[in-house]
C-alpha cells in the first residue's frame, strides 16, 4: 500500500509513461490518506487559476484543508488575517485531470453534477505532484476516474443510435469562433432543425468547455415556452453537436436595425415572455447572464425564444450569489462590472436594458472605448428621451437602479415585483404563458425551412465540415465531454457518442 505523500515520487517514476498507461498502473494501487488532523492544512501557497471568461491566469493563494474544503484568496494577508475567502470548493466529489501535454503544470478540477471546472497551473513540476497527492487524498473518487471515456460504457443493444450521418444540412446560419449552425433535416423523419456544429479542438484551446457543458447542462434541464428547446446532443471525434428545434423568425436586434425602434405594446409584449422565461429559469435556481437583443429571437408565430445558454450560472437561488464576470459589455450589470457578489438581479438588469432599446432605439450606456463604456454603466444616471411614457420610464428606471439590493426584482418575489409594476397593468399573465396573447408581429415565412431572417454573409456559405488534427489536444478529447448525450425523442433511447 502507498500513501499519497509518495506521490509525486512515484509520478517522476512513471513520467515517460503514456497517460494511458499511467492509468492503468496508478489505478491498481490502493491509497491510503494519511492522517494530517492534527494539523488541519494538507497543502497551502501560491497557485494560478484561469480565467476562464477573460482567458488570462491570475495568481491566487489557495489552502486545502483536510476536510475537504479548497480555499481561494486573492493574497496570503487575506489567509493570514482570518478573512473571508474570495472562493470555497468542495472537493470530496470532484474528479482531476492533468493537462499533461503542455508546459504550464496545470490541474483541471472538474464538478460533474454542476458541469464546473476551475483550471490550475502550478509553478513548477515539483510543485504540481505535491498538489495532486494533497488533492487526491480529500476525493472520494479515483484520481484518474475523468478518464474513463463514455466510448467503453457497454451499449444497450436495444438503443439506436443518432450521428451526424441521420441528418442531411440544408444551409448555413450562422458561423463562430469554434464552428457552425446549419439548417439540416433528419433523414428518417423529415424533421426541421437547427444543428450547432463546435470544434473540439478549439473549444479545448480556448478554454471554453465550462461554457459548452453549461449550455448542454441547462438545455437538457429546461423545458419553457419560452426557451429554446434542444432535440438531441452527442459528439463525435472531432465535433460536439446540439441539435435543436430551428427558430427562424428572426432575432430582435435583426428587426430592431430594420425597423428602428418598437412601440410601447410591442415592447411590453416581448418584455413580458422574456420575464416569463427568466423567471422559470430562476425557479431552477440558474441565473442567465446574457439576456440581449441578439439572443432574443422570434419563432414563426412571433413569440419569444431566448437562446444561448454558455454563460448561465446554475445553483443560484435567491439570497446565494456568484462572483464571475462575464457577459456582453454594453448590457453588464454594475454589480458584475465591480466583481462582487451578484445574484438574479443581474437578469432584471438586463431586462431593463433591452426594454430601452427597444422603445429608445439605442442602448443607454455606449462608448467604443471600453473603459469608458463600464465607467458609464456604474456611475451615469439613466437619461430618456422625451418620447418615452411615464410609465414605461419608471419601471426601466427600477430595472436600471445602481444598487442590486434596491433594484426592481431583487427581493425573494423575483418576478412577480416587476410584473406587479403599473407598466404591465391588465395584462394576463396567464395567457401570456400559456402563448394565447396574439404577437403583435408575425414574421413572414414562406416555408418551414425559410432563411430570410438570418443574415445573408452566412446564408450563402457553403456548409461542409472540415475535420480538425485532434491529436494536438492534450488528452482525448472525450475526457472534457463524459456523459454529453441527451435525446429529447420518444423513439429512441441513447445517442452516439
Amino acid at each position: 500500500m502507498f500513501s499519497n505523500m509518495y506521490f509525486p515520487f512515484l509520478w517522476s517514476v512513471f513520467k515517460s509513461v503514456t497517460l494511458s498507461c499511467k492509468k492503468k498502473v496508478f489505478g491498481s494501487f490502493k491509497w491510503v490518506t494519511m492522517d494530517r488532523s492534527s494539523c488541519g492544512i494538507l497543502k497551502e501557497g501560491w497557485v494560478k487559476k484561469r480565467d476562464e471568461y477573460l482567458k488570462i491566469w491570475k495568481s491566487r493563494y489557495f489552502v486545502l484543508e483536510n476536510s475537504g474544503t479548497l480555499f481561494e484568496f486573492k493574497n496570503k494577508t487575506d489567509y493570514d488575517n482570518n478573512s473571508k475567502s474570495k472562493e470555497q470548493y468542495d472537493l470530496r466529489k470532484c474528479e482531476i485531470c492533468l493537462l499533461e501535454d503542455f508546459d504550464f503544470n496545470g490541474i483541471v478540477i472538474t464538478w460533474q453534477d454542476t458541469s464546473s471546472k476551475i483550471t490550475l497551473s502550478a509553478n513548477s513540476e515539483d510543485e504540481r505532484n505535491e498538489w495532486l497527492g494533497a488533492l487526491d487524498s480529500v476525493t472520494e473518487e479515483s484520481l484518474f476516474s475523468t478518464l474513463d471515456c463514455d466510448d467503453n460504457q457497454p451499449s444497450n443493444s436495444k438503443t439506436q443510435k443518432i450521428g451526424l450521418k441521420d441528418f442531411e444540412f440544408l444551409q448555413t446560419l450562422g458561423k463562430g469562433a469554434f464552428g457552425k449552425v446549419l439548417l439540416c433535416k433528419q433523414t428518417n423523419t423529415n424533421e426541421i432543425y437547427a444543428i450547432k456544429i463546435l470544434k473540439k479542438v478549439l473549444i479545448i484551446q480556448q478554454r471554453e468547455v465550462d461554457h459548452i457543458l453549461t449550455e448542454n447542462q441547462v438545455l437538457k434541464a429546461t423545458n419553457h415556452s419560452f426557451l429554446t428547446s434542444l432535440k438531441y446532443s452527442f459528439q463525435t471525434d472531432d465535433f460536439i453537436c446540439f441539435v435543436m428545434e430551428y427558430v427562424n423568425g428572426g432575432d430582435l436586434f435583426f428587426h430592431l436595425n430594420k425597423e428602428g425602434s418598437f412601440s410601447e405594446e410591442r415592447t411590453k409584449f416581448y418584455a413580458a415572455e422574456t420575464l416569463l422565461a427568466l423567471s422559470y429559469l430562476h425557479s431552477m435556481g440558474i441565473i442567465y447572464r446574457d439576456l440581449k437583443t441578439e439572443n432574443m429571437v422570434l419563432d414563426k408565430d412571433g413569440h419569444i425564444k431566448l437562446v444561448d445558454f454558455g454563460l448561465c450560472k446554475e445553483g443560484v437561488s435567491y439570497g446565494q450569489r456568484t462572483h464571475t464576470f462575464c457577459g456582453t459589455p454594453e448590457y453588464m450589470a454594475p454589480e458584475v462590472i465591480a466583481d462582487i457578489e451578484y445574484g438574479q438581479a443581474v437578469d432584471w438588469w438586463g431586462l431593463g436594458i433591452v426594454m430601452y432599446e427597444m422603445i429608445c432605439a439605442q442602448l443607454p450606456f455606449y462608448n467604443k472605448n471600453y473603459e469608458i463604456l463600464l465607467t458609464l454603466i456604474t456611475m451615469k444616471p439613466v437619461e430618456f428621451p422625451g418620447f418615452i411614457s411615464t410609465k414605461a420610464k419608471d419601471l426601466i428606471s427600477e430595472l436600471l437602479v445602481k444598487n442590486p439590493l434596491r433594484r426592481l426584482g431583487a427581493g425573494p418575489n423575483d418576478a412577480e415585483e416587476i410584473k406587479n409594476h403599473v407598466f404591465f397593468k391588465g395584462l394576463n399573465w396567464t395567457a401570456i404563458e400559456e402563448r394565447k396573447v396574439p404577437p403583435p408581429f408575425k414574421p413572414q415565412l414562406r416555408s418551414a425551412t425559410d432563411t430570410q431572417y438570418f443574415d445573408a454573409e452566412f446564408t450563402s456559405l457553403q456548409v461542409n465540415l472540415s475535420k480538425t488534427n485532434s491529436n494536438k489536444i492534450l488528452t482525448p478529447t472525450e475526457d472534457y465531454f463524459q456523459n454529453f448525450s441527451f435525446q429529447d425523442l420518444p423513439d429512441f433511447d441513447s445517442i452516439e457518442q
